[in-house]
């Protein structure tokens, strides 16, 4: 999904970027920190200053390492989840939709509409989309578009069958 969508390369790039620098800035301040409020009893000569820091920015770094590459992939992971779900369904739904429509207005489970004009029908098929001035009409593989201006809209409703 990440090969094909560049957005998705630019988000989790982005979420690298500010899940690294997140990272880095609380690591640090966690390691500093915890160094300060530590009571050092040993003697000056037996404190080695420069390990005490090294040590501080090995945590530091190692925290930045945990919130960058564990925690910012599964954010990604987690607000990505919806889409993909969304996506699989609205194929999966238009899957059965493009079978049902190929069956034809007397075959299909859908509901297929007829468009009149004076008294005649002009047009039957399943419906796409409409709005207040227009319909998209589907049939026979053709998209079929009418202005609405002095024309109905009927539903054709099969009758049910007691088989």
């Amino acid at each position: 999904m990440v090969g094909r969508h560049w957005a998705g390369v630019a988000t989790l790039i982005a979420y690298f970027l500010v899940g690294g620098t997140v990272g880095t800035v609380v690591g640090v301040r966690i390691g500093l920190q915890k160094g300060k409020r530590k009571v050092v009893t040993t003697p000056p000569h037996a404190r080695n200053i420069y390990a005490t820091q090294l040590a501080r920015m090995v945590k530091g770094l190692f925290l930045c390492f945990c919130i960058t590459f564990l925690c910012t992939p599964a954010l990604g992971i987690v607000l990505a989840l919806p889409a993909v779900v969304g996506e699989a369904a609205a194929l999966y739904e238009s899957g059965l939709m493009v079978k049902d429509s190929a069956k034809g207005c007397e075959k299909a489970t859908g509901v297929c509409i007829e468009i009149v004009k004076d008294g005649k029908t002009i047009a039957t098929g399943f419906r796409i989309a409409q709005s207040k001035d227009q319909i998209v009409v589907y049939h026979d593989g053709q998209t079929l578009e009418f202005e609405l201006t002095g024309k109905e809209v009927r539903a054709m409703i099969k009758p049910m069958s007691l088989d």
